[in-house]
């Protein structure tokens, strides 16, 4: 369901295998992101002006990023190590 409201043009967007395969399935984004970002400018004002600290959002959000990422590559490591073993 998120996946339509965050196409856009020329942007990258990490998701599960799952998730890609069912939105290839049976999604759609007819109402993808402009290219000059529409109303991005008011929505972002429109949450400044309700108390939302964008630049620690912004900050939390890519730290929690950067986390996902790392365990996903540790997890990845294991697997391989794990493999290897079985192999050798």
């Amino acid at each position: 369901m998120y996946i339509a409201g965050l196409a856009a043009p020329n942007t990258v967007n990490t998701m599960p295998e799952e998730t890609l395969l069912a939105f290839a399935d049976h999604g759609t984004a007819p109402d993808a992101l402009p290219r000059d970002g529409g109303d991005a400018e008011a929505a972002l004002a429109a949450h400044t002006r309700a108390g939302i600290d964008l630049a620690a959002l912004a900050a939390q959000l890519q730290s929690d990023g950067a986390k996902g990422f790392v365990n996903s590559w540790k997890e990845l490591l294991a697997a391989i190590d794990a493999k290897s073993k079985v192999l050798a």
